[in-house]
């Protein structure tokens, strides 16, 4: 799903907001949620650093849901502006 967001964001596709918002639930679900012990005890099932592990569940978390709300700010910007309500609540006329 990875690179077939950056393959669609290079050719400027429709599709960038859903395939961003499913790359960013996968990093953020598995990669950050899966992981969510390490920041809460004191042994870490990891080879190296303790501080490096739970650095590693930070940016994941980090990286997943900066995705998700990048996906969610590009899917409200192709908004058009018909959709918009104006005074008294109702939708613009159609042309």
């Amino acid at each position: 799903a990875g690179v077939g967001a950056v393959v669609a964001l290079v050719r400027r596709s429709t599709v960038v907001p859903l395939l961003l918002g499913l790359v960013g639930t996968v990093v953020a679900v598995i990669s950050g949620l899966g992981d969510l012990g390490v920041l809460s005890h004191s042994q870490v099932p990891f080879a190296g650093p303790a501080l490096l592990a739970r650095l590693c569940v930070v940016a994941a978390l980090g990286l997943g849901v900066g995705l998700l709300l990048a996906a969610w700010r590009l899917s409200r910007r192709d908004r058009p502006v018909s959709a918009l309500p104006v005074r008294g609540g109702a939708p613009a006329p159609a042309e």
